[in-house]
């Protein structure tokens, strides 16, 4: 998924990239805009970042999965699960364990008969 990071001020851009890529934990501003805190995030924000609250609200509903923000609990699973590359390192494994583990329906791998 590409994610573009424009529209935010040019000093978070890094910040953003991380939280989503890696999942790594934002500085306090990112991390209650991220959470959906309206009133922390204005307390938090930079001068940058107060001017440019519509911007974050716009790229929160466009640009980054509804996993990814909305609630301390999903920011939370988000930087737990390694953001995006964490999540697909996951679903590599876990595809890589389902094919080893061959097919479910009583045979082996090798397809010769299940002894009974």
């Amino acid at each position: 998924m590409q994610i573009n990071y424009s529209s935010l001020p040019e000093h978070m851009h890094g910040a953003a990239h991380r939280y989503i890529e890696e999942g790594l934990r934002p500085g306090d501003f990112l991390q209650v805009v991220l959470e959906n805190d309206l009133v922390q995030s204005f307390g938090c924000a930079d001068t940058l970042n107060l001017m440019a609250m519509q911007e974050w609200v716009h790229w929160l509903y466009n640009e980054i999965p509804s996993t990814a923000w909305g609630s301390p609990a999903k920011v939370r699973v988000w930087m737990k699960s390694g953001g995006y590359k964490g999540q697909q390192a996951a679903r590599a494994a876990s595809l890589e364990a389902a094919i080893s583990e061959g097919p479910d329906d009583g045979t082996s791998r090798s397809g010769d008969e299940v002894a009974e």
